[in-house]
């Protein structure tokens, strides 16, 4: 390789460095943002469906391969202290994917709140196995 060649190279490599910065700089608070609209939509949920008297806080980061297909928030409740957590959880219903919340209180019981349809396209023994694989997912968690 001669002089050019070793400079166009650099050119290349410094500018997909540059690229890929940008991107890292975009998806942070494209992230933080996300997960600010979906705990107020999941507060509209909650008021919607009689569950008023909670108010879902930040998302928390569990350690699992399942976290791409759950999310985990932290909740309060009318006063501000802490009621637990709620789950927005990603389930194969017969006609495709259905957003379903649980909510887990502190005692570590999970209850179904509902599904984002109106019309419930999920089976009880699909929401048996969430509520059963969600205790066992939030077991270790502080709240």
């Amino acid at each position: 390789m001669n002089k050019k060649e070793v400079y166009k190279t650099g050119i290349c490599i410094m500018g997909c460095l540059f690229i890929a910065f940008l991107l890292i700089l975009l998806y942070l608070p494209a992230e933080k943002y996300k997960a600010k609209k979906i705990a107020e939509e999941i507060n509209t949920f909650l008021d919607k469906n009689g569950k008023s008297g909670y108010k879902v806080g930040e998302a928390f980061v569990i350690k699992s391969p399942i976290q791409s297909g759950v999310l985990i928030f932290k909740l309060a409740d009318a006063s501000g202290k802490p009621a637990g957590l709620v789950c927005l959880v990603r389930i194969t219903g017969i006609c495709g994917p259905v957003p379903a919340l649980f909510i887990c209180d502190k005692q570590k019981n999970i209850e179904f709140a509902g599904s984002f349809f109106e019309d419930g396209r999920l089976t009880d023994m699909q929401i048996a196995y969430w509520i059963t694989h969600l205790r066992t997912l939030t077991e270790n968690t502080e709240q």
